[in-house]
């Protein structure tokens, strides 16, 4: 009798194919049904492990999390692009005319596009330089100041 209980159970659960090779009836269609629930549990549990994924128009955490602003919002790339540079980024020096210069060095530049878009995420090209002024000083030594105008390009869109 247990025996017979057993084999109604495989039968039931279509694991093992008796219902179908024993003419039984419907256990193959059961077990197929089976083997589709599992897949699609599989499925769901390897999209709950991995980390989703978000596009490149959000300022990302290292960890591949979109970086929240204070109500908890995604922060849109093109928006932090928008902002000022903090202060401690950005550097002043006199300039021609007793003017008073402020720049971002390139060590600033290339750090902050890093983190705004990975290592490799971003290119540079310069598009344009210009000779600004040209010293000598006491000591027989050249100042020479330069300003450059770059296309920066995000590698992922294309845009710039």
């Amino acid at each position: 009798q247990m025996l017979a209980q057993h084999a109604m159970m495989m039968t039931t659960m279509g694991s093992g194919g008796i219902g179908a090779a024993g003419g039984g009836g419907g256990g193959g269609a059961q077990y197929s049904q089976m083997q589709q629930h599992h897949q699609q549990q599989q499925q769901q549990q390897q999209r709950q492990s991995q980390p989703p994924q978000y596009d490149a128009g959000y300022v990302l955490n290292p960890d591949g999390t979109p970086l929240l602003d204070h109500h908890y919002r995604p922060i849109p790339l093109q928006k932090l692009l928008q902002t000022r540079p903090l202060r401690s980024d950005v550097s002043t020096r006199p300039g021609p005319g007793n003017m008073k210069l402020t720049y971002m060095s390139g060590e600033v530049v290339t750090r902050t596009l890093n983190e705004l878009f990975g290592f490799g995420g971003w290119c540079m090209e310069v598009r344009q330089t210009t000779r600004e002024e040209c010293k000598q000083d006491s000591k027989g030594r050249y100042m020479v100041h330069y300003t450059a105008t770059v296309r920066i390009t995000h590698v992922a869109s294309g845009s710039y």
